[in-house]
């Protein structure tokens, strides 16, 4: 069972970590040159930024997973820790890169202090589908597309005329 739990985010974090190096540039590419053509580029992130955020959701996560394990053999908060940590890790994980090539460093800020809520709701609510067997192993992609359409569509609204310019 221990090691189960110890297995179980190692599996998680590995699926994540590929869909956000690998396929989080092909999905941002796509959506934006589909759904946001006219949004401009302001590259606010770098690929160091990328691993560093990468880096830090992975370990927190990985903490608060080893913190928590005691709650998960109680069963007191089993149900609900699993969630609660995939969507932690979802957002942070995602949401970077999902913004990092047309935001510039200014409206990330703005993005995230207006919408951290969404986020982590958007995080557990795509962390729910672990649940469904056979779409699970489309998540992390679904992760990657939510994401993305979301910050897109903020970034959008936040560049709408008559909103702070946050450049």
């Amino acid at each position: 069972m221990l090691l189960w739990l110890l297995l179980a985010p190692l599996i998680l974090i590995t699926a994540l970590l590929i869909a956000a190096v690998i396929e989080m540039p092909l999905i941002v590419s796509f959506i934006a040159s589909r759904d946001y053509p006219a949004l401009e580029r302001c590259r606010g992130g770098t690929v160091a930024g990328s691993v560093v955020n990468a880096l830090i959701a992975v370990l927190v996560f990985a903490a608060l997973w080893v913190v928590t394990l005691p709650l998960w053999l109680t069963g007191l908060l089993a149900p609900v820790l699993p969630v609660v940590l995939s969507a932690y890790l979802n957002q942070r994980l995602f949401r970077y890169d999902a913004l990092s090539d047309h935001a510039s460093a200014g409206e990330y800020r703005a993005i995230l202090e207006s919408s951290w809520r969404r986020m982590y709701v958007l995080g557990a609510l795509l962390a729910l589908l672990y649940y469904v067997p056979l779409l699970n192993l489309l998540v992390p992609v679904l992760t990657g597309l939510a994401f993305t359409h979301f910050g897109l569509a903020r970034l959008a609204e936040l560049r709408k005329p008559g909103v702070h310019d946050y450049t």
